[in-house]
C-alpha cells in the first residue's frame, strides 16, 4: 500500500511538470502572469486535473470489489488552490462522474464516492477565500480533503462491508501519504508555475533593457550628431561667434571672432569682452548684456575697437543660455557691418548733399504726379506767394500757371507721361503770384520714379534766395525754442516749459469746467552719487524719466524734471481716481525696473513717493494751490514709509478754497 500511494505522489508530481512544460509553450511573455485568473484557463485547468484525478484512480489501491484508495482528491486541492473555483468545481466533477462510469459502475459505493468527491470539490472552492498564506491554505483543503475521503472510506468499508481491519490497515498509511504527498505536490507545482511565471519576467525584463540600450544608443547617436551640428555651426560660421560667462568672460570663440577682433583664441579665452567694446558704446552694450542676463533675447549694434586699432561696427545678436531652467551664460553671434554702415554713412552724405542741393537751390524745384504737385522745395513760397509749402502740396499746377499758358503745359505733360520723353529745351511759361503778379519763368522736366510711380520733375528759377534763408532761420529758432523747453539730462521738458504747460491747462480747465489733476513725484533717498558714482546717478534719473514717459499714454498728458529728484505729471481732464490709478502704475513700473539702489531705507532698488492732487480750478484759487496740495500727499507718502502714492483730501481742498472766498 505504502508504495502505492508514493506512485501515486510521483504521478502527481510528473503530472504538474507536463502541466508546466505545456502552459510555459502555450502562453508567451506577460500575459503569462494573469492566465491563473482567466476563465477560460480556470475551466481548462479543472479538465485538466479532472485528467490527472482519472490517471491517479488507474494507480489506486484496490480493497475489494468496490472500494478504491488513492489520491485523487489532491488533483482537486491543487486546481481550487492556483486556478480558483471553476477550476476546483470542474475537476471534481470531472473525477466523480470518472468514478461511477470507469471504476465501480452504479453501485451504492461508487454514488457515494462521487457525491464525496462532488463535496471536496465545494468544499475546496469555499475555501479559496480563507485569509492565509498559500501553503496553510493548501494544508487546510488538503486535511478537510483527507477527513472527506476517510468519512467515504468509514461508509463503504465499514458500514457497508463491516470490513474495519482493512479501514484501520488503510487509516495507518493513506494519511501520512496524503497530507506530506500532498504538501510536496503544493510545492512542486508552486515552483513549477513560480518559475515560469519568473522566467518569463526575466525574459520580459531582459528584452526592456534591450530595447532601453538601443534607446540609450540612439539618444547617445543622435546627441553626437547634433553636438557636431553645433560644432560645425559654431565653429564654421562666418560670423564671430562666442558664448559668456555671466560675468562676460569668453568661454567659447569661434575663428572668425579671432578675425573679427585680432586676437587669438588663447588671448580671448577666459577675457572680459569690456576691453573690446569702444568707450562710447560700453554703457549701452553693458545695459543689454544685463537683459539677456535677465532672460530677454536681444539684438543691439555696437562698435568693437580691433587689436590693431581700427573700429569695428557690429550688429549682435544674443539669447541667454538656459540649462534646466537657469540662465548659465550668454551666447552670440556678431556680424561686422562696417561697409554697411560705410554705404549707410556716403547715402546718408549724398542724401544730405541732395537735400541741401534742393532746400539751398536759387531755383524752385517740384515734382509732378499727373497734374498734382507732390513736391516742392522752400524757393516757391516766395515764387507763388505762399507761406508754407504744405499750400501747394496737392494742388494742381494749373491753379499757379497763367490761363493763356495751361493748354500747352497740359498737352506737354499728357505727352510725357505717354511717350516718355520730355522736351530738353527750356520752356517759358507764365506763373500766377499770389499777389497778382505774372512771374516769367523758364521751366526745364525730366521724367523720374517718385515713391514708385513715373512723375515729372521740373525745375524753376527762383530769384528769391532772401526767402529761402529767413525760412532756414526760422526753422533754426523753433529748433533751438524746443531745446530750450527741454531738461539736458532726462530729455524731457524742463521747470520753464512746465510752468508754462501748467498755466495753459490751468486756465483751459477752468474755462470749460473740467478737471485738473497733478502728480508729485520724489525718488526715495536718492544718495546715488554718494555711492555710486555720477555717471550712475545720472542713468538712475534718465531711467526713471523714461519710465515715468512711457507710463502716460494720452497726448495731452505732460511729464516733466521738477527739480533734482523731482518730476512731475499734469493730467488735463483727469479725475482724482484716474490720478490715482496712473500714479500707483508710475510708482510701480519704477519698482520693477530694479534698479539696485543699497543706500535706501526703504528696499534695496530705486522706488518712488507719489503725491496727488485733483481740483476743478475755480477763480479764487490758482495753480500754488494745486501743486500745494499735490506737495501734501507727498509729504504724506514720504512720513508714512516712502514708496507709496496718497492724495490730499477734498475736504482740504475745499478748506483752502474757503479761505481765499
Amino acid at each position: 500500500m505504502f508504495l502505492d500511494l508514493t506512485m501515486n505522489v510521483a504521478v502527481i508530481i510528473a503530472y504538474l511538470f507536463i502541466i508546466g512544460m505545456l502552459s510555459k509553450e502555450i502562453h508567451k511573455g506577460y500575459i503569462y502572469q494573469t492566465i491563473f485568473h482567466r476563465l477560460d484557463t480556470q475551466l481548462v485547468a479543472g479538465v485538466l486535473f479532472g485528467v490527472l484525478g482519472i490517471i491517479l484512480m488507474l494507480f489506486s489501491i484496490q480493497v475489494n470489489a468496490e472500494v478504491f484508495v488513492d489520491l485523487r482528491h489532491i488533483a482537486t486541492v491543487i486546481a481550487a488552490m492556483f486556478f480558483g473555483v471553476p477550476a476546483a468545481l470542474g475537476s471534481a466533477f470531472i473525477i466523480g462522474i470518472a468514478r461511477v462510469v470507469l471504476v465501480g459502475g452504479f453501485s451504492e459505493v461508487s454514488i457515494t464516492a462521487m457525491l464525496l468527491m462532488f463535496a471536496i470539490g465545494i468544499v475546496c472552492a469555499l475555501m479559496t477565500k480563507l485569509p492565509f498564506i498559500p501553503a496553510i491554505k493548501f494544508i487546510i483543503m488538503n486535511v478537510v480533503s483527507i477527513a472527506i475521503v476517510y468519512l467515504a472510506l468509514y461508509f463503504t468499508l465499514g458500514v457497508f462491508n463491516n470490513n474495519y481491519e482493512a479501514l484501520m490497515s488503510i487509516y495507518r498509511v493513506d494519511w501520512i501519504i496524503a497530507l506530506i504527498g500532498g504538501i510536496i505536490s503544493f510545492y512542486v507545482a508552486n515552483y513549477i508555475f513560480q518559475s515560469n511565471q519568473n522566467f518569463y519576467k526575466l525574459q520580459e525584463f531582459n528584452q526592456k533593457l534591450e530595447e532601453s540600450n538601443y534607446q540609450l544608443e540612439e539618444m547617445k547617436n543622435q546627441l553626437a550628431h547634433r553636438e557636431q551640428q553645433y560644432k560645425s555651426l559654431f565653429e564654421y560660421n562666418q560670423s564671430a561667434t562666442f558664448t559668456l560667462d555671466l560675468f562676460g568672460h569668453f568661454q567659447q570663440i569661434n575663428k572668425s571672432a579671432e578675425v573679427i577682433t585680432g586676437y587669438s583664441k588663447d588671448d580671448l579665452q577666459g577675457s572680459t569682452f569690456i576691453p573690446l567694446i569702444d568707450k562710447e558704446c560700453i554703457e549701452d552694450t553693458l545695459l543689454n548684456f544685463n537683459k539677456v542676463k535677465e532672460g530677454e533675447s536681444v539684438t543691439f549694434q555696437t562698435e568693437l575697437v580691433h587689436k590693431d586699432g581700427a573700429i569695428i561696427s557690429l550688429t549682435v545678436n544674443t539669447a541667454p543660455i538656459i540649462i534646466e531652467e537657469e540662465i548659465i551664460g550668454v551666447i552670440g553671434v556678431a556680424h561686422d557691418i562696417s561697409v554697411q554702415k560705410q554705404i549707410e554713412k556716403k547715402v546718408k552724405e549724398s542724401e544730405e548733399q541732395y537735400r541741401s542741393l534742393i532746400h539751398l537751390s536759387p531755383e524752385v524745384i517740384f515734382v509732378l504726379k499727373d497734374t498734382k504737385i507732390e513736391f516742392i522745395n522752400d524757393k516757391a513760397l516766395s515764387f507763388i506767394g505762399v507761406n508754407q509749402v504744405e499750400e501747394l502740396v496737392g494742388e494742381s499746377i494749373f491753379e499757379f500757371i497763367h490761363p493763356d499758358d495751361r493748354e500747352i503745359v497740359a498737352y506737354r505733360i499728357t505727352r510725357a507721361m505717354e511717350t516718355n520723353k520730355v522736351s530738353k529745351r527750356l520752356n517759358d511759361i507764365r506763373f500766377l503770384h499770389r499777389e497778382g503778379n505774372i512771374v516769367q519763368a523758364n521751366v526745364g522736366t525730366k521724367l523720374i520714379k517718385y515713391n514708385g510711380h513715373k512723375a515729372i520733375m521740373g525745375i524753376i528759377h527762383d530769384v528769391t534766395e532772401q526767402k529761402e534763408i529767413e525760412q532756414q532761420l526760422k526753422d533754426a529758432n523753433q529748433m533751438l525754442r524746443e531745446l530750450s523747453q527741454l531738461d539736458g539730462l532726462t530729455g524731457i521738458p524742463n521747470r520753464r516749459y512746465y510752468d508754462e504747460t501748467l498755466a495753459t491747462e490751468w486756465d483751459d480747465a477752468l474755462a470749460n469746467g473740467r478737471a485738473l489733476s497733478l502728480l508729485m513725484i520724489d525718488i526715495d533717498h536718492l544718495l546715488y552719487n554718494d555711492t555710486y558714482g555720477h555717471l550712475q546717478g545720472d542713468a538712475c534719473l534718465k531711467q526713471v524719466a523714461r519710465s515715468i514717459k512711457a507710463s502716460v499714454n494720452r497726448p495731452r498728458d505732460f511729464v516733466a524734471r521738477y527739480g533734482g529728484e523731482e518730476f512731475s505729471v499734469i493730467l488735463p481732464e483727469t479725475n482724482l481716481d484716474g490720478a490715482l490709478v496712473l500714479a500707483e502704475k508710475i510708482r510701480s513700473d519704477i519698482e520693477h525696473l530694479s534698479i539696485p539702489h543699497k543706500s535706501s531705507k526703504v528696499k534695496p532698488v530705486v522706488t518712488v513717493s507719489v503725491g496727488v492732487a485733483s481740483i476743478f480750478p475755480k477763480e479764487h484759487i490758482n495753480t500754488e494751490d494745486l501743486i500745494q496740495t499735490a506737495d501734501s500727499g507727498l509729504y504724506e507718502a514720504k512720513e508714512n514709509g516712502r514708496n507709496q502714492v496718497k492724495a490730499d483730501t477734498i475736504d482740504n481742498i475745499k478748506y483752502k478754497i474757503a479761505l481765499k472766498t
